[in-house]
């Protein structure tokens, strides 16, 4: 194994996800198979014993945290956690499945729930019992995974991939206001995943990835509708998840992780140049990823093991021309996009928690 790949074992924790300390610290998170969560070192070194955190005991596939509250996301439901004064845990549950969860800076969670739209969730504070959650739905959109952008003015906005209905993007104006969802649909482009690529210049510079391998880059992805896109001509596998990390550019498929050197970087200094030659390539079956501490992505294996890769490391490799097997050589493709362009007004309905 390459030098900048490490290997976390977590033995009968049977892990399906895998994020960052939602608690701030230094370490990770692991949600498993059955709804508990494990916190490690860096290192992977077990932080005491897993907690249940779902009672449906349905698989993690993503936990946020707000303040003193943390909100775990399955296919079924959402449960929101916080301690109590005795230190035992008090849940609350929205019945309603998710592919993801994102938080505003207010502290509103949303939720990707697919074809019923986005839920957008306020935990159970101020002496409320229960959550407060409100769905909104578009017809014809799926909304299968989010990400919450600062547009540099304090203002969040919210953009999603939408799978066929493409890439779409909304100003957050509160849990139950109206929101006005503007959306690129283009034809054979599938929108996979996608996430927030900006810095204080371009603080609503997105990438997007599809399916087959297509990279879509927005440098505002509520104002532009002609981004840039290229095709990964040699990529193997459906295309998972994308991450951005340090500058650099992480694609999870099927069949491998594909860590791409200073796309990011290049993208966002208007160098306008192909993706790069070279790169570093991780045969790997994986189940999810996600980048962590704008150091590492972590890959869930299908077989129980979590591999650590740290990017910096793995890019300087790149740049060094270090020999290794991981290293290879890329293929990629200009394409030009035509987006079609639908404006659409939400429909807001309360939902109840259980």
């Amino acid at each position: 194994m390459h030098p900048a790949v490490h290997a976390i074992d977590l033995g009968d924790f049977e892990v399906v996800h895998a994020l960052p300390d939602p608690g701030g610290g230094a370490g990770f998170c692991f949600g498993s198979e059955d709804g508990r969560l494990l916190l490690t070192d860096e290192n992977g070194l077990v932080l005491g014993d897993p907690v249940q955190a779902v009672t449906s005991r349905e698989a993690v596939n993503d936990v946020v945290r707000h303040g003193d509250y943390l909100a775990v996301s399955t296919r079924a439901d959402i449960t929101f956690m916080t301690a109590s004064t005795d230190e035992s845990l008090r849940r609350s549950l929205l019945s309603i499945g998710a592919h993801g969860l994102a938080v505003t800076r207010t502290g509103v969670f949303v939720a990707s729930a697919g074809r019923p739209g986005w839920v957008f969730a306020e935990p159970p504070r101020g002496g409320r019992a229960e959550p407060v959650a409100t769905q909104i739905d578009w017809p014809d959109t799926y909304m299968y995974r989010t990400v919450v952008l600062d547009d540099g003015r304090g203002n969040d906005v919210l953009a999603c991939a939408m799978r066929k209905a493409g890439v779409g993007a909304a100003r957050f104006n509160g849990a139950k206001g109206g929101l006005s969802l503007g959306q690129l649909t283009y034809p054979s482009f599938v929108a996979a995943d996608l996430c927030g690529i900006g810095g204080p210049a371009d603080p609503l510079a997105v990438a997007a990835a599809g399916l087959d391998g297509t990279l879509v880059f927005y440098r505002d992805v509520l104002t532009d509708r002609d981004p840039q896109a290229w095709r990964m001509t040699t990529i193997e596998g459906e295309v998972y998840r994308i991450m951005a990390c340090h500058g650099h550019l992480a694609v999870l498929t099927s069949r491998a992780l594909y860590l791409l050197p200073d796309v990011v970087t290049e993208f966002l200094s208007a160098v306008g140049r192909p993706l790069p030659a070279r790169g570093f390539v991780i045969p790997v079956k994986a189940v999810d990823a996600n980048a962590v501490a704008d150091r590492y992505i972590l890959v869930v294996k299908d077989d129980n093991i979590v591999l650590r890769v740290d990017v910096r490391a793995v890019a300087e490799a790149v740049a060094r021309n270090i020999p290794s097997s991981s290293v290879a050589g890329l293929g990629s493709q200009i394409v030009s996009l035509r987006g079609v362009e639908y404006l659409r007004e939400s429909a807001a309905r309360a939902m109840a928690a259980v």
